[in-house]
Order: structure tokens, then sequence, then C-alpha cells
């Protein structure tokens, strides 16, 4: 027995230190950003992979960070997704996800256009003057989250504040400068519209009850046979006896028939008609179109009618 223990004892050390070392290794298998000979690395399953793109840190500090190609980059900055592939675009600067500042700027995988970020990420539902993040340039405007090169026109900065600026083909054009720019252009007014919809006008009117007799014909409830002779029979047994004893005592008025139908007798039928209320339409629905002011196809100045 002591044998036995001696031999069995070495073999439950190695299975043991077996599960330890394979547990170790699944606890220690991470996903995201890790520091490895002192460089900061995209890691997945502990695998240094080279995606793009914002992630966390593998232990859960810090916030967001933009990596490239596997490496943390802080040298670039402009909108980015998430390597998980969830939410939107983000805003990165100084390899971070900035949440702080608005205006366009462009896409980190290099690809055209201008966007436009708020508070760190892409906003599409805005829609007026704006600058770069970076600063340069001047002012610009942007609609559904892009920059606008179409636009001509009187605009509003995006932030509410100032007053009326106006823009040739995206950009503020220093030339006319803000609210001044009103006295600027040479109005082409086109009219406004608004469609009022009108409900059908109608009332009720109430149908009183009724009571009349209706009459109803007698129906075909069967036939019979009236000899030439005038006289009815039911049964054609009784009249082929009829005829055959007349022509036996030689009468004659006997020899034809016809057939006639038998009817039930008509009747009248009390029928009461209910009340009821019915909907009468005096005038119909209608859609009317309202003229409400003029907007200046040049300019995009409104002015009331």
């Amino acid at each position: 027995m002591t044998k036995k223990i001696k031999h069995s004892f070495p073999l439950f050390l190695c299975l043991l230190i077996v599960l330890l070392i394979g547990t170790s290794q699944i606890a220690f298998a991470k996903t995201g950003l890790v520091k490895k000979n002192g460089k900061w690395v995209y890691v997945v399953n502990d695998k240094i992979t080279a995606k793009t793109g914002l992630t966390k840190r593998a232990d859960g500090k810090g916030g967001w960070y933009y990596v490239e190609k596997g490496k943390l980059c802080s040298n670039k900055a402009g909108i980015t997704k998430r390597i998980d592939g969830k939410g939107g675009w983000f805003y990165v600067e100084k390899g971070k996800l900035c949440t702080n500042k608005a205006g366009i700027t462009k896409r980190l995988d290099g690809k055209a256009g201008w966007f436009y970020v708020e508070k760190g990420k892409l906003c599409t539902n805005k829609a007026g003057l704006t600058k770069r993040i970076d600063g340069k340039g001047g002012w610009y405007y942007a609609r559904n989250g892009k920059l606008d090169t179409t636009k001509t026109g009187l605009v509003r900065r995006i932030d509410g504040k100032g007053g009326w600026y106006y823009v040739r083909n995206g950009k503020l054009d220093t030339t006319n400068g803000s609210a001044s720019a009103k006295n600027t252009c040479t109005h082409k007014w086109s009219k406004v519209y608004k469609t009022i919809h009108h409900n059908a006008i109608t009332h009720k009117e109430i149908i009183p009850s009724k009571t009349e007799k209706i009459w109803h014909d007698g129906k075909i409830i069967g036939y019979q046979s009236l000899c030439q002779c005038g006289t009815y029979f039911s049964d054609s047994n009784a009249l082929n006896q009829h005829q055959f004893e007349a022509s036996l005592n030689g009468e004659s008025g006997h020899s034809a028939h016809t057939t006639v139908p038998i009817t039930s007798e008509g009747y009248y039928e009390t029928v009461t008609t209910p009340s009821k209320t019915i909907t009468i339409v005096d005038k119909p629905a209608y859609d009317e179109k309202v003229l409400t002011g003029y907007k200046c196809t040049k300019c995009g100045r409104t002015k009331s009618k």
C-alpha cells in the first residue's frame, strides 16, 4: 500500500501543475492595448494583431486609444471607427478619443472628404458655419456631417453664435462679411407656399323607423289537370278514368285537358325598419395651397408676404 502511494503522488502532482499552468494561460489571454517591450501594441488573445481604430486597454484602465496597424499612434488627428465595429465615427487626437472639440476634420484612413464632429463624435443632424479643428483655414459650411461645397448664401454659425454670414461654395466669403451681405444680393424672389388641410364639413341625420306592409304573391305548390269539360283532377289516373267512361258513354268534350298550376294564397307581411343615423357630407375635405412668403434663390434670404 505504501509503495502505491509513493508511485501515484508524483503523477497527481504533475496533473495539478499542468492544470494550474493551463488556467493561468487562459486567465492572462487578453484582447486590447497592452505594453510589450516598452511599446503599446494591440493584441487579440495575447497575440499582436495589425488592426486600426479605437480600442481600450486590455487591463480596462484609461479611456479609448487609437492604434494603427497594431501600434499606438499618437501623432495623428481625425475621425476613425472602433476596432470592434460598434458605434459610429469618433474624433481622435494625440492617440486618444477627444471629446472636447468641435469642427471639421478628415478621416484618419486618408479617404477624401471633410467631416463635422462634435463632442468627439461625427454629428450629422446640424448645419451651419464652423472652423477646422486644427485651426487652419477659415470658416466652412457643414451639413449632414460633411463639408458642403455646393452652398452659397446666408447661413448661421453651427454653434448658434453671432448673426448671419455669407458663404460661397461652402466657405465664408469675406468680401461680403456677415449680415451686411443682406444688402449685397440682387435678390431673385421665389414664392413659398404651405399646404393647409381642411377636413370635410359634415352633419348627422336620423332616419326614423318605418313600418310598412309588403305584399307577397302566392307560390306554385303543385299542378292539376283541367279536363275539356271543366272538371279538375289532381290525379292523372282519375282524369284518364273520367275520359274513358265519357268515351264509352258516347259523350263528347272530354278528350282534351290542360295542366294548371296550384298556387298558395298571397299575403301581406308587416315589416319594421329601425331608425339609423347617417353622415351627410356638406363639403368634401380638401388641401389649400397658401402663400406664406418669399425666398431669394441666390442668397437664401426670406421675407414675409
